[in-house]
């Protein structure tokens, strides 16, 4: 079995995930903690910032040399019907995902691992998810497609085997068999790359400016003016010269947060697409954390369409693809693409499994 490696600058944004997650998340959680225990036994916080200083700088550097030791540790293998995860340091775990298993795989990248050109690949099961993160954007492109083509081309197989053996005589198609049953390791090289589909993009972008509108001007001014009264009544400030920098300061961010708020849309919306290939529905989206999802048609358990008073006077709908355990929602789909789309979806679904089903007709027709 031929090892994958993990591109070494996962290294380096691994360790700096781990500083960012204890100054901003681990650190304030300690220190916050620590307060409200000082303040419960009436113990001065002052004595306590020693002895926390020294508990954060040692979490800090134990899970900086943790990740140095074992990122480079973490490696995937391929064959023709699974794939193979390992990772972890003191207590190593080998998992193998087979393809007849899969329901779906999507990749994803954030801002951090746009910088070091790493993605993650997420392959979706029943009732579980495993993640392999720090494939550099070529691999996790590669793999998130052939998987996704092994996941479609094995259903179809299954299902022609069955068909096969549905009839009278005992003879088995040693070929099929082979392509179901052989396990053939594969190199990365091996695999063909990858092309973008032509994406179908949403209509959608003049409703959300519209519900962030009314997000800026009316959610945004009650969660400041709620949070602002608490900082009041905490900071003890009285109507004095005070008062004008502290709701300078909630202004500010009032036009700040509205002013996000607003233009989110202008930048999400245009990059969500989907697009209804052969094989599968495809998916993109996102703006500081991108995602591509791929879910074959061969898994589609059922496609519900759905939509709310508000999007219905919009002429909205939203599309809810599932699959056994999982399920993808298209959010604000125009009402007649959104109905075209699922009647695709539906058509194509059936027709992968309408050749099993009506084998199956036929075999207990001729035992009736």
């Amino acid at each position: 079995m031929e090892w994958n490696r993990l591109p070494k600058r996962f290294v380096v944004q691994s360790v700096l995930a781990t500083v960012f997650k204890a100054v901003f998340l681990w650190f304030p959680m300690l220190f916050g903690v620590s307060w409200i225990v000082g303040w419960s036994y009436s113990i001065e916080i002052k004595a306590m910032i020693p002895f926390l200083a020294w508990i954060a700088s040692g979490i800090l550097v134990l899970s900086v040399v943790y990740s140095i030791f074992e990122v480079p540790r973490r490696c995937f293998a391929l064959t023709t019907l699974d794939m193979t995860y390992r990772y972890g340091l003191f207590a190593r775990t080998e998992i193998v995902i087979p393809f007849s298993r899969i329901q779906a795989v999507a990749s994803y990248n954030s801002t951090l691992g746009r910088l070091f050109r790493v993605s993650t690949l997420q392959i979706v099961q029943v009732n579980d998810n495993t993640k392999l993160r720090g494939l550099d954007f070529q691999t996790v492109a590669t793999v998130r497609e052939y998987i996704a083509l092994r996941v479609f081309d094995i259903a179809k197989r299954h299902n022609a085997q069955q068909l096969e053996s549905l009839k009278d005589d005992d003879q088995r198609d040693e070929t099929l068999n082979n392509n179901l049953h052989d396990n053939t390791p594969l190199a990365l090289s091996a695999l063909v790359g990858t092309v973008d589909p032509s994406w179908s993009r949403y209509k959608c972008l003049g409703f959300e400016l519209f519900g962030s509108v009314v997000l800026a001007v009316l959610v945004v001014p009650i969660l400041l003016g709620f949070g602002g009264g608490v900082a009041w009544e905490l900071l003890d400030l009285s109507w004095n010269s005070a008062a004008i920098p502290f709701f300078g300061i909630l202004g500010s961010l009032w036009i700040a947060l509205s002013t996000l708020t607003i233009l989110y849309p202008c930048l999400e919306v245009p990059r969500r697409g989907y697009a209804l290939r052969k094989t599968d529905l495809s998916m993109t989206r996102g703006v500081i954390s991108k995602k591509r999802e791929v879910w074959p048609l061969t898994n589609i358990q059922h496609v519900t369409k759905s939509s709310r008073f508000v999007e219905r006077k919009f002429n909205f709908s939203n599309l809810l693809v599932y699959v056994a355990g999982a399920g993808t929602t298209l959010y604000r789909l125009e009402k007649a693409e959104a109905e075209k789309l699922r009647e695709q979806i539906l058509d194509r679904a059936r027709k992968y499994n309408s050749d099993l089903d009506n084998g199956k007709n036929k075999q207990h027709d001729h035992k009736a």
